[in-house]
């Protein structure tokens, strides 16, 4: 694909999850509904971050307004304060899979997907049109592509 000057070449995805504390209601069960989030005590990211207008849109679309229909209890501007303040048993957060992925093993957190609601993302490498790529850039490319 390509937009202007620029070339971008799809590079992988990553699903954002629902990370639960761990003994919290929802943590033992299994794909959760939109409206299961009613009421719940929510970490959100930052306004202007891209995680939470992805899934702000995606929630919507199914009938559940965050703001409305939830309890945003904070905002934070990282994955990792997200994260930690799921482990802190704070609320629940939206995160990448990939960065939820190592607490959920270790049993610190539970993920969860919401059913019915794809909260797939691509990720693109984006470069000039006009530059070929040095030999780093091609190794990066490869590397994650893996």
């Amino acid at each position: 694909e390509s937009a202007g000057d620029l070339q971008f070449t799809e590079a992988g995805s990553d699903a954002i999850v629902l990370a639960v504390p761990r003994g919290h209601a929802l943590a033992g069960r299994g794909a959760l509904a939109p409206a299961d989030l009613k009421g719940q005590r929510l970490i959100l990211r930052a306004a202007g971050s891209g995680t939470r207008s992805f899934v702000e849109r995606a929630l919507k679309r199914s009938g559940l307004d965050l703001a409305r229909d939830c309890d945003v209890v904070c905002e934070v501007d990282s994955t990792e304060a997200a994260r930690e303040a799921v482990k802190a048993g704070v609320g629940l957060a939206f995160l990448s899979n990939l960065a939820a992925a190592q607490d959920a093993g270790d049993g610190r957190i539970s993920v969860r997907r919401l059913a019915g609601l794809s909260l797939k993302r691509p990720f693109f490498l984006v470069r000039p049109k006009t530059r070929k790529p040095t030999a780093a850039a091609r190794a990066f490319a490869e590397f994650i592509k893996k």
